[in-house]
Formats: structure tokens, C-alpha cells, sequence
């Protein structure tokens, strides 16, 4: 055993308490934990993000400050992703959404690789729609829809069936596009 007065004389590594933290984990004297805890779901359920978590003060333990951290807390539902549409997103009593419709329909959005200077979001969902969206509007393409001549992105300005898969793209882009 090391007599505490020699302990303390010795030159450590560290000058603050994240330093400190960062060493003892690198010796494995401190177990490497993250703040998330692992859902435990069933067979057939799903878990989606709630829109707006409340933030806890919590020990930050990468910094080993305390911090405002949020409380991330899951819906769980039975709906397969395949299965998710606008109409049935999860909706509080006032008609609020629980969950972001980008988290719901399991969009992301795609990388922009056609044009450098674009800000509108498009993606395509497992339910096999491609949805462009702004903070005004979202719509859901698929190959087969009828578009009309007023449908806010249709290039065309004329009725027409969509028959490609690049067509619907370009349409939820276009959509995307004009109500930004």
C-alpha cells in the first residue's frame, strides 16, 4: 500500500477534474459509461425520440462537469416503419404531435448532392414514399400518384401520372423547393 503523504507528492498527468477524469478511465481505474440507457423493447416494438425532452442537470462524464442535458425518453409503438404514415402519427390530446414526423416516417435527410447552395430537405421513408418538406408544408410522393396542375412542385404544370422513381424525387424536391 502507498503511504498517502507520498501520494500526493507525486506528479500526475492532470491539473483539472476532466483531465483527472479522462486519466482514470485510460487506466481503467473509472468503467467508461455513457448517459444513454439502452431501450429494452419486445419483439414488434419500435421506438421513436419524443419531440421536445426536458433537460436534467447531469454530470457531464466526458467533461466531469455538471450540465443541462436532455432527458431523452422514447414512444414505443407497435407500427412497423413500413406501416407509418402523416395520418397516423402519435398526437396529444390537443392535437400536438408527440414525435417529429422525420423520426416517425424514419427519414433522413439526403445529402446534397445535386445542387451546393439548396436549404430544403427531402427523403425517402421505408413506406416507399419520397417526402419533401420545409418548416410550412411536408408531402408524400410515390410512383403511381396523379399529379394535378396546381400541386405545389409539379414541374410539368399540366395532370400526369408518376411513372419513375427519379420523377418522384425531383417532385419531392421541387415540392420542397417552392415552399421554403
Amino acid at each position: 500500500m502507498i503511504p498517502i503523504n507520498t501520494l500526493f507528492e507525486q506528479s500526475y498527468p492532470f491539473e483539472t477534474v476532466p483531465e483527472l477524469l479522462r486519466w482514470a478511465k485510460k487506466q481503467k481505474l473509472i468503467a467508461k459509461e455513457t448517459n444513454r440507457s439502452k431501450l429494452e423493447l419486445k419483439e414488434g416494438e419500435y421506438a421513436v425520440p419524443y419531440k421536445n425532452p426536458k433537460k436534467k442537470r447531469r454530470l457531464n462524464i466526458k467533461t466531469g462537469r455538471i450540465k443541462k442535458m436532455p432527458d431523452k425518453k422514447h414512444f414505443i409503438t407497435n407500427i412497423k416503419p413500413e406501416d407509418r404514415t402523416l395520418k397516423n402519427l402519435p398526437k396529444y390530446a390537443n392535437d400536438k404531435p408527440k414525435v417529429r414526423f422525420q423520426d416517425w416516417l424514419c427519414l433522413k435527410k439526403s445529402p446534397k448532392l445535386y445542387e451546393k447552395l439548396n436549404n430544403y430537405a427531402w427523403g425517402w421513408s421505408p413506406n416507399g414514399k419520397c417526402y419533401g418538406w420545409s418548416h410550412r408544408a411536408v408531402h408524400g410522393f410515390k410512383i403511381g400518384d396523379k399529379v394535378t396542375s396546381d400541386t405545389t412542385g409539379n414541374w410539368k404544370q399540366k395532370e400526369w401520372v408518376i411513372k419513375k422513381e427519379w420523377e418522384v424525387e425531383r417532385l419531392a424536391k421541387e415540392f420542397a423547393k417552392d415552399v421554403s
